[in-house]
């Protein structure tokens, strides 16, 4: 199965009217009667699969909806997440989308305009499992520098020359160099650019979720 839709709350919009809507896509719907039972599964269950959504039901009272809402985004998840609701108001909607919610419906639900919204999802969620993959990537590299290593590069990516940072760090130039040149090969970079685009996107990756 290479699709997940969860739908959280949704009595009304039962998994076989998903199924239905989505029959050309090989798509699995599994439905959770609470935002803690989809928590629970959340946290304990290991997955990871090519595309995933979710579809939540926000009632009269949002507040565990959005406890939800808040609780994934602490945890950095990449699951997009859809939003419905008979309750629209103004505030719930700015505090969705602050929220980082991919599509809000008012009930009922076009049917056309919710497939849109699972296809983005799905897109949007095939793109940041992409970049975890490479952040993952990055983060395994970056952990195999020794320490003396890391004030190497720190001192590299700071703009000092291998002269410079051999004066702070109280070493010779040619230590310095003998660092730049094992670091490079753990890192398996070959130029100064690679190595501030690939330090950039892993330092700064928590902060783009």
């Amino acid at each position: 199965m290479d699709a997940v839709i969860h739908l959280i709350n949704c009595a009304d919009l039962p998994s076989n009217n998903i199924n239905f809507m989505l029959d050309d896509m090989n798509c699995e719907v599994k439905s959770y009667s609470s935002e803690q039972a989809f928590l629970k599964y959340y946290v304990n269950t290991p997955k990871e699969h090519a595309r995933e959504c979710i579809i939540l039901e926000v009632g009269e009272s949002s507040a565990e909806a959005f406890y939800l809402i808040d609780e994934l985004k602490r945890l950095k998840s990449i699951i997009p997440t859809i939003v419905i609701t008979a309750y629209p108001s103004f505030e719930t909607c700015r505090r969705a989308f602050k929220a980082g919610v991919l599509e809000f419906f008012k009930k009922p639900i076009n049917s056309e305009l919710l497939v849109n919204a699972i296809h983005d999802a799905f897109g949007q969620y095939e793109k940041s499992l992409n970049k975890y993959h490479t952040y993952q990537r990055l983060k395994d590299k970056f952990s195999k520098l020794s320490a003396r290593e890391k004030e190497v590069m720190d001192m590299i990516l700071d703009g000092n020359t291998s002269k410079e940072a051999a004066q702070k760090l109280s070493l010779s130039p040619r230590t310095v160099e003998v660092h730049r040149s094992n670091m490079y090969t753990k890192l398996r970079i070959k130029s100064l650019p690679q190595l501030v685009q690939e330090y950039d996107f892993y330092k700064n990756y928590s902060d783009s979720i």
